[in-house]
């Protein structure tokens, strides 16, 4: 199952009148419209729940999140490096 243009444009619409107002859903919503751009100039298409099976989706996620702890990880870590200067030990 991939989404068409048109379901895309009124994807679109619906999400823009409801994220007029709120920055954070916003910035999400222009994150995946920037995800998605880049799946369909590269693939051709967006998420299809048939390229995986449901294991395969799962330890698809769970590589996600393995770099989203190595990303947080390293923020935290840059955070103690940029303050440790400035605190006495």
């Amino acid at each position: 199952m991939t989404i068409k243009k048109k379901e895309w444009d009124r994807w679109q619409g619906i999400t823009d009148e409801i994220n007029a107002e709120n920055a954070v859903l916003r910035n999400i919503k222009e994150r995946l419209d920037k995800q998605t751009k880049k799946d369909l100039e590269k693939y051709g298409k967006t998420v299809n729940p048939d390229d995986y099976s449901v294991t395969g989706w799962i330890e698809h996620a769970q590589d996600e999140l393995i770099d989203a702890l190595v990303y947080l990880e390293t923020l935290k870590q840059k955070e103690w490096l940029d303050e440790l200067p400035r605190k006495k030990l």
